[in-house]
């Protein structure tokens, strides 16, 4: 699963500035390794994953939408 925040500010006709912080998490999940000889059990593994991003970054707006003048 994922959280996060983020803002984005134009601060010309093109351009913009954002910045965007996430918080992930993962299925916690445990698994045995290996089991040993007559059934006992073996090492356990557990696993945990979290991550945290943050992006800063300026974006510019191309013009999609104008129309297609051909020039020669």
């Amino acid at each position: 699963m994922t959280i996060g925040i983020g803002a984005e500010w134009m601060f010309a006709p093109n351009w913009s500035v954002f910045a965007e912080y996430n918080y992930m998490w993962f299925l916690d999940d445990s698994a045995r390794a290996f089991t040993l000889a007559g059934g006992g059990a073996g090492e356990v593994i557990n696993v945990q994953q979290r991550a945290s991003t943050a992006l800063v970054g300026v974006n510019y707006k191309l013009q999609w939408d104008a129309p297609v003048v051909a020039k020669y």
